[in-house]
């Protein structure tokens, strides 16, 4: 009988220790796991690129089929400062300021395509991994590069048009008044990033909420070009550090100070 109490104590002892075990094993292995849901529209801003292999686009260019000036609803200047870039890597890269122009047109109902055109400059954050990094090429940066950006995306949106903020967000015009919308964006040594001022452009014009009319946003093209070169106040100010294309049909090149 003794024998037997003691092997039902054993046998608790085992199961309690398991039930601690096995939460634990369960949390440690969603604790890498990406959520399920759509990404958002500042993730899809921020691509990371197809495997190079693929060609990337030689010039990039961006329309809506059936765009007429009859059928366009925002036509808005936008500048923004302090954006995080993402490389291929996986890792923020730059800081980025920028002006940016959004069009679009209403093709249908509730249906609108979008041209988002982008023209600004970069500065490279010392110790990550170059934005055309791959398992055999890139480096990390140095921090001296910058350079300029040029590109954009087309966007396809299903929604109800609603304008919130018409004082700083109109349909034909300057964003903000014309003042820089400031996305705050700190990147950590981990090149992860936090932007606490990023602003999704598509929740000042739709009403996401919607009940009757579900939201979508959808970039059948996309893509953007940097040129780079050594910051004025680096040893080799001016000197090339690459040209990096990050496109929809492919990404080539880095952006890299090999001194």
């Amino acid at each position: 009988m003794k024998r037997y109490l003691i092997g039902i104590a054993l046998l608790l002892v085992a199961l309690s220790s398991l039930a601690l075990i096995v939460p634990t094993l369960a949390a440690r292995s969603n604790a890498h796991k990406l959520a399920a849901g759509p990404q958002s529209i500042f993730a899809l801003e921020h691509r990371h690129g197809s495997p190079v292999g693929k060609a990337a686009a030689s010039a990039l260019s961006f329309s809506c089929s059936g765009a007429v000036a009859g059928n366009r609803v925002i036509n808005v200047t936008e500048k923004v400062i302090n954006d995080a870039d993402s490389g291929q890597a996986g890792n923020y890269w730059a800081l980025d300021a920028f002006s940016r122009t959004i069009q679009m047109w209403n093709t249908g109902p509730d249906s609108y395509c979008a041209v988002v055109k982008y023209k600004g400059t970069f500065a490279a954050q010392a110790g990550q991994q170059s934005p055309g990094s791959t398992s055999t090429t890139g480096g990390t940066l140095t921090g001296d590069e910058v350079g300029t950006i040029n590109g954009g995306y087309q966007a396809l949106i299903t929604g109800a048009l609603s304008v919130s903020d018409p004082a700083n967000w109109p349909l034909a015009g300057k964003v903000n008044q014309g003042n820089a919308v400031d996305y705050q964006c700190v990147i950590a040594d981990d090149g992860s990033a936090n932007c606490p001022g990023s602003v999704d452009w598509t929740t000042k014009y739709f009403d996401t909420s919607n009940a009757q009319v579900s939201f979508s946003f959808s970039q059948p093209s996309w893509g953007w070009t940097y040129v780079g070169k050594d910051k004025a106040s680096a040893p080799d100010a001016g000197k090339s550090d690459g040209v990096w294309t990050n496109a929809s049909t492919g990404n080539s090149g880095d952006i890299l100070d090999r001194d």
